[in-house]
């Protein structure tokens, strides 16, 4: 499923930017060398989830990736929030969003990567942690989107917003990113992307909006995950 995620974002960045298409750019099979690293990354915050407003190692670790492939990256972004900067030339800007806190569940899963982390809750008692919303694939997906179109810098021009949102979960986090000046301090998007997986149906969710003057124009993409 990640390696459809990747795809997913990258095939909707390259419409937003105008690029080449994905499937005349024979460096999207850099997805295949990259891909290990992806899904270790995948495992370990699966294995390692934590909730909303804590997301302090999740964060460290997606930064850390983000300036391993030459972005720009600010922390403590309305909390726990990160922000990557890609620019590269004239060209709209693109933001492309993840979440990565995770839920008060006990995992049952039996996966040999499951969760076993516990911690205590915003009341004190004693919680397990799971992903069990799928936030850890996000994650792992936006951290490979971003690999291959910074080593894609011939085919696109524009910017890059990549931004790991906290505390998604509480729903309150957007707007604490944006009176932390996520639209002032950062450049501000022509366009916003975002993908959810819809498991029981194992489907990808992707919505982009684009940003406009006194108007936004909003798309879906429903993508089966079986050739994943």
């Amino acid at each position: 499923m990640i390696r459809l995620f990747v795809l997913s974002a990258f095939l909707a960045f390259a419409s937003a930017v105008h690029a080449q298409p994905a499937r005349s750019v024979p460096e999207l099979a850099g997805l295949d060398r990259v891909y290990p690293t992806l899904d270790a990354l995948y495992q370990d915050l699966h294995r390692n989830p934590e909730l909303s407003k804590h997301e302090d190692k999740t964060a460290a670790k997606l930064a850390a990736r983000m300036r391993e492939v030459g972005f720009e990256v600010t922390e403590h972004v309305g909390g726990t929030g990160i922000v990557g900067i890609l620019r590269n030339g004239n060209g709209p800007t693109v933001l492309v969003r993840t979440d990565m806190d995770a839920l008060p569940l006990k995992e049952t899963t039996g996966l040999p990567y499951a969760s076993k982390v516990t911690t205590k809750s915003e009341g004190g008692e004693v919680t397990p942690v799971m992903h069990a919303c799928g936030h850890d694939i996000h994650m792992a997906s936006w951290v490979g989107a971003a690999t291959l179109l910074s080593g894609l810098k011939d085919r696109w021009h524009g910017t890059l917003v990549f931004i790991g949102q906290p505390a998604e979960e509480m729903v309150s986090s957007a707007n604490a990113m944006v009176k932390d000046g996520l639209f002032t301090r950062f450049p501000k998007p022509d366009f916003v992307l975002g993908l959810h997986d819809t498991s029981p149906r194992r489907r990808v969710r992707l919505d982009a909006l684009r940003v406009g003057a006194g108007r936004e124009a909003r798309a879906g993409l429903d993508r089966d995950t079986h050739a994943a």
